[in-house]
């Protein structure tokens, strides 16, 4: 019986890791998602920028 519960806490300790590590992965993801869009935003400000002083 011992031997089962160490193999259960060895499969939780691996279901923690792994969702941590994809937890990571999805935040990186948005923070870069984020940094696109400013990024794209702030080049069509530019570009506007001329329009409006015509």
């Amino acid at each position: 019986m011992g031997g089962n519960q160490g193999e259960h806490a060895h499969i939780v300790v691996r279901r923690k890791f792994l969702q941590s590590a994809v937890d990571s992965l999805f935040r990186r993801f948005s923070v870069e998602m984020l940094v696109v869009r400013l990024s794209i935003s702030a080049g069509m400000m530019d570009n506007s920028v001329p329009m409006i002083r015509r």
